[in-house]
Parts: C-alpha cells; sequence; structure tokens
C-alpha cells in the first residue's frame, strides 16, 4: 500500500502546475485526469476495504458480545449447580444424622425388651408360685396377657425402627448418586466456560486485529481523497491560467449584479428541499468531495424528475456525450466532464448564467442556442458524473466559461449563492 502512495506522489512531483501556451494546458489537464482516474480508483477500493472490515469489527463484536453472554449463563449455572451441590450435602447430613437417631432407638428398645423379658421371667416364676399357693389364675393369667401385650408393642416398635433405618439408607444413597452426578455436571460446566472464554479471546484478538486494519485502510482513503483534493486544486489553478489566457471554448460575464433577495429565478425543481449550501459547507471542508468550495446548490430530487429552466433565456452549452449514472456512491468521480455528468447551460438577458448538472442524460431536443421559457422542462434529475446519489446540481454564474475539454469551469470566484434569488 505505502509503495503505491509513493508512486503516486512521485508521478504528481512530476506535472507542472502553469504552462505558457493552450496546447501545454489540454496536455496537463490530460494527466491531471488520467491521475485522478488512478486516485479514484484507489478510492474506491480502499472504500470497499474500509466498508468490509467495518463489517468484521461489527459481526465479531456482535460474536464476543454473544459469547460474554453465553459466559454469564454458564457462570450462572455453575453457581446453580454448586447451590444445588451444597443443599445436598446438607441433606445428607441430615439423614445422617437420623440415621444415627434411629439406631440409637432400635438399640434403646432391644434394651428396653431385654428388661422386660427379664422381668416376665422372674414374674412368672414368683406368679406361677403365688398361684398355686392361693389359686389365683384368673390374676395369673392376666398378668401374663398384659406382658406379652407390652412385649408386642417393643417388638412392632423394633420393627418399625428398622424400616425407617432402611429407607433412610436408601434415602443416603440416592443423595450420594446425586451428589456425584452434581459433581460430574460441575466438571462438564466448568469446561463449556473454559472453552466460551478461548473462543472469547480468539474474538477479541480477531476484533482488535481488524479494527486496526480498518483504521489502516482508513488512513490510506483519507490520504488519497488528500491527494485529490491536491489535484482539483491544480486543475483550479490551471483553469485561473485559462482565464489569465483568455482562451475559452466560451465565456460570458455579466454586467450589473441583481441584489440579493431579488427573485429572478423559479426552482429548477419541484422539490425545493436542499441537501448542501452554497460556500465552505461542512461537507466541501471534509474535502471527501474533492472540492474546497461548493459554488452552487444540491437540491434532493429522485431520479427521473423534471429539472426546469430556472428562467427564459438561450441554450449556450451542454456536454454532447452521455456521463453515465453512476449505481450507489460513487463519490469523488470526475471523469466525465469534470465532475459534471451531464449538464446543461442557460444564459439569461441579464447575462446571468444558470447551470444544471448531474442530469440523468441531456435531451436530445435541446441544442445550443435553444430559446426556453422559464419552467420548461430541460432534463431530469440523475446521478452522473463526482455525487453520492441522484440531486440536481444548480449553480449561478456571473462569470462563466467553458474550459478548452468543453466543460463549465468551478470559477468559484464566479459564482453566486442560488438561493439570493431563489
Amino acid at each position: 500500500m505505502l509503495k503505491i502512495f509513493l508512486i503516486i506522489a512521485i508521478l504528481f512531483a512530476n506535472i507542472p502546475v502553469y504552462a505558457a501556451n493552450i496546447s501545454d494546458l489540454e496536455n496537463q489537464l490530460n494527466k491531471l485526469k488520467q491521475k485522478d482516474k488512478e486516485l479514484q480508483e484507489k478510492s474506491n477500493q480502499y472504500r470497499v476495504l474500509v466498508s468490509e472490515k467495518e463489517q468484521e469489527v461489527d459481526s465479531f463484536q456482535s460474536e464476543v458480545n454473544y459469547l460474554s453472554s453465553q459466559i454469564q449463563s454458564a457462570e450462572s449455572d455453575i453457581a446453580y449447580t454448586n447451590n444445588n451441590i451444597y443443599l445436598t450435602d446438607i441433606e445428607i447430613e441430615r439423614i445422617e444424622i437420623a440415621i444415627g437417631s434411629a439406631i440409637d432407638n432400635i438399640e434403646e428398645k432391644r434394651e428396653d425388651t431385654g428388661e422386660v423379658l427379664k422381668s416376665m421371667y422372674k414374674t412368672d416364676k414368683i406368679t406361677f408360685l403365688e398361684t398355686m399357693l392361693t389359686g389365683n389364675f384368673e390374676g395369673f393369667w392376666a398378668s401374663q396377657q398384659y406382658l406379652q401385650s407390652f412385649q408386642n408393642k417393643l417388638n412392632d416398635s423394633i420393627q418399625q425402627l428398622g424400616i425407617l433405618y432402611k429407607d433412610l439408607e436408601r434415602k443416603k444413597e440416592n443423595k450420594n448418586n446425586e451428589l456425584i452426578g452434581l459433581s460430574e455436571l460441575k466438571k462438564k460446566q466448568e469446561i463449556q466456560e473454559n472453552v466460551l472464554n478461548n473462543q472469547k479471546n480468539y474474538k477479541k484478538n480477531l476484533l482488535s486485529k481488524s479494527e486496526s486494519e480498518r483504521k489502516e485502510f482508513q488512513a490510506m482513503l483519507n490520504n488519497t481523497q488528500k491527494q485529490r483534493t491536491t489535484l482539483i486544486n491544480d486543475i483550479l489553478r490551471i483553469e485561473d491560467e485559462v482565464k489569465r489566457l483568455k482562451t475559452f471554448k466560451l465565456y460570458v460575464e455579466a454586467g450589473k449584479i441583481p441584489p440579493p433577495g431579488t427573485k429572478i429565478f423559479i426552482w429548477p425543481t419541484d422539490n425545493i428541499v436542499t441537501t448542501q449550501g452554497f460556500g465552505e459547507t461542512s461537507f466541501a471542508r471534509s474535502g471527501k468531495g474533492g472540492y474546497s468550495f461548493h459554488n452552487g446548490i444540491d437540491i434532493g430530487s429522485g431520479a427521473g424528475d423534471n429539472v426546469y429552466a430556472a428562467a427564459e433565456g438561450e441554450i449556450i452549452g451542454r456536454n454532447n456525450n452521455d456521463c453515465n449514472n453512476n449505481i450507489g456512491y460513487n463519490l469523488g468521480d470526475f471523469s466525465c466532464q469534470g465532475g459534471w455528468g451531464n449538464w446543461i447551460a442557460i444564459k439569461h438577458p441579464n447575462e446571468l448564467v444558470t447551470l444544471y448538472t448531474h442530469l440523468t442524460s441531456v435531451l436530445s431536443s435541446i441544442k445550443v442556442g435553444d430559446r426556453v421559457e422559464a419552467k420548461n422542462v430541460i432534463g431530469r434529475v440523475g446521478s452522473s458524473g463526482n455525487v453520492t446519489g441522484p440531486h440536481l446540481h444548480f449553480s449561478v454564474y456571473k462569470e462563466f466559461f467553458l474550459v478548452p475539454k468543453g466543460y463549465p469551469g468551478y470559477n468559484y470566484n464566479g459564482t453566486l449563492n442560488p438561493l439570493y434569488y431563489l
């Protein structure tokens, strides 16, 4: 890239600005136009590269944002799993305490059963002797039934505790299995989080690289636009030289200039919305258009809208070979008619000249020398020449001339603000 700029700079450095005769001037203009075409191609290439890198930056930024949200989701899942592990540990601990309590109760019941059996054994001996001596068999049998019932209740209690113990052991086993599953899930989630972090870092590196390349291409584009601005200034200086030598293909100079506010022209389109004003506009100062001074106004109309003569007058100029209308943006195309594209010029009775440029084409019925009236259709809005989209450029000249190549001079000092007279 740097080599290209150096070659272009060397080529420009060898082009003189002034010449002694019209032939030399035309040769210089041809060289400048050729260099302008080369720069235009480079500008278009850099615009494409900048646009591509901007899309890459936007894409990588979206991916980084998406991965960040995925990482946040993974971190939330891990936190949720950690909480479940904590709750499961507590539940296992609670079950173990319950199992210990059940075991203690079973042992206690067994001891109670042993004591009861001992008592029953002793009681049986005493009761049997007393029964034999006293003959009270009814009391003996009642005592035996009570002891048997008490023993049965103890056995039932021990059996229930045994069932509870087995149930607690089953629950503990289930919780241990659940804990193992949660631990495995946590490992997978942590692996996923690491993968996402690696992807995010990779995309961030690509984002940084693309942003750096975008800035580099943008700097190249800016440099090319600056060179084109210098080139246009050279063309303007040659125009001044043409004026000095009076080597015009056509020259018209107005006499008395009407004061601002004199409404001598009608709007040349049905749409009266101005998209760029006259003079050193912000767009002109940016250098993006290849000029530093806007010598007319831009009227934002749709392609194909009628263009009208702003007042009665005579057609004094038009391009004879139609320029192509640009598709999309083709900012800075000076290759056809010095950037004017398809144009028509009208001289009015006060010797002011109005210029209508960037038309779709010049109507075949319009010829130099024809008379027109205000509101006569003279063309259609287009996007030929140095444009960013369809619009009508409308200029008012107090000093109008055609350069040797046959198209209107920019002649900043020779133009008036159209808004003063509309």
